[in-house]
């Protein structure tokens, strides 16, 4: 019995889909879903031209449709597999193909796919009796650096305790065929991703972390332990990754660069090609969580941890302090605040114990609640460059203009991730 049976039990997907014998030597799997997409040879040639890492490399391609596809997507499909046909292999990593029939409604969308995917290299690491080895998650539109698979590898050599991480990204375009309104809508899109993440880390939310369907890897073992992917329409990656955080060690790999596209899509019902595809005639431009909120949550946790060396956790008191807590006090009590941080401190040995209880009740998704709650009935929302330059002076970083683009303030933001 190998490492994998018990999932397979519990969770698994079909049966063997991939009939190729399994090379010597397989420790990365890199998962790409594929739906009506035509570009899928720049993402195959960026792979097949990558550093060769230690590793032998699996490169498996989900071509998948949903059950209201046209007849132009399957179209575009077939052509899909008729290319992946012609794909010539290297001596080290290999290319190989899952062809999903289309889909029910209830299972449509990419988290089925990536499911598929994740389990079939699960399948094949099993086979291979390589608990260790990684999955890589990335998308049918990137192209990725040339140090891609070297440095997972290396992360995972040099963090041996770590469950899984995410990668560097960066959109790119062409300037030639982009207009100036697709640069903004791409520019405030990613500024938000980078802002939102940002202003975790800056509340002092321990499991801060971007969820990218395209940017992340998780080992062989540690995707088991959290039952696999789930097949969510959209925003699988969030869900899934947001376990593994909580889980154990989550780390950042900032060097390399996944490389996502960012033209205009309509294939899921959010994400980089929506928001493109919505913002490019916007009036109002991008709207993001007020800086005010998080700024609500920042004070709470700072008052929550503290209350650990006095013992006095009553409502009233951890938000004495905080302005307009009645906000926070009114969602906290919607959330039993009370039932729940009294069975937290009852199994909490010691501070570490107490702090990582704390922020798997109080985790992302609750934030993310809150912040929806605060902007909808007291805040507003605010333009992404608005909150982008107010983080920006609470991070006491020294802006030398008031009048930023997007663009401008993503390179800041992009720096601010190097460090």
């Amino acid at each position: 019995m190998n490492f994998s049976n018990k999932y397979f039990d519990r969770f698994g997907y079909s049966g063997i889909i991939i009939p190729d014998e399994i090379p010597e030597n397989l420790g990365l799997s890199v998962i790409i879903p594929c739906f009506n997409e035509p570009s899928l040879q720049f993402t195959i040639n960026s792979l097949l031209s990558v550093n060769k890492p230690n590793y032998n490399t699996e490169v498996i391609v989900v071509i998948n449709a949903p059950h209201n596809a046209t007849a132009e997507q399957i179209k575009q499909n077939s052509k899909t597999i008729d290319y992946l046909n012609t794909v010539i292999n290297k001596d080290w990593i290999f290319v190989r193909k899952i062809i999903q029939p289309t889909l029910t409604k209830k299972l449509s969308g990419v988290g089925s796919a990536r499911k598929a995917g994740m389990d079939e290299a699960i399948r094949r690491f099993g086979i291979a009796n390589n608990p260790k080895g990684i999955i890589v998650s990335l998308d049918a539109d990137c192209i990725v650096a040339k140090d891609y698979l070297t440095d997972i590898e290396c992360f995972f050599k040099q963090n041996k305790k770590a469950l899984g991480c995410s990668l560097g990204f960066k959109h790119i375009y062409d300037n030639q065929n982009t207009t100036p309104q697709q640069i903004n809508a791409i520019s405030q899109y990613e500024l938000y991703l980078r802002y939102y993440y940002h202003s975790l880390k800056f509340i002092g939310f321990p499991n801060y972390f971007y969820a990218i369907g395209s940017a992340f890897a998780v080992t062989a073992l540690a995707y088991i332990s959290q039952g696999g992917m789930n097949r969510r329409q959209a925003g699988e990656d969030f869900y899934f990754v947001q376990k593994l955080v909580q889980a154990g060690e989550f780390g950042h790999i900032k060097n390399t660069l996944v490389f996502p596209s960012s033209r205009e899509s309509d294939r899921v019902p959010f994400g980089t090609g929506t928001v493109v595809r919505d913002l490019k005639n916007s009036n109002t431009g991008y709207l993001t969580y007020s800086p005010e909120s998080f700024l609500l949550l920042k004070l709470f946790f700072k008052n929550i941890t503290n209350q650990w060396f006095t013992k006095d956790y009553d409502i009233n008191v951890v938000l004495a302090n905080i302005d307009i807590n009645n906000l926070l006090k009114n969602f906290l009590q919607a959330e039993n605040y009370n039932k729940n941080i009294a069975e937290i401190i009852q199994n909490s040995a010691n501070f570490k114990n107490f702090k990582n209880r704390f922020f798997k009740w109080f985790d992302g998704l609750k934030i993310l609640k809150f912040l929806n709650l605060s902007n909808e009935i007291y805040f507003g929302k605010k333009s992404i460059e608005d909150a982008a330059k107010h983080l920006l002076k609470e991070l006491n970083y020294q802006t030398r203009k008031n009048d930023y683009s997007a663009e401008d303030l993503l390179e800041i933001y992009r720096e601010l991730d190097k460090n």
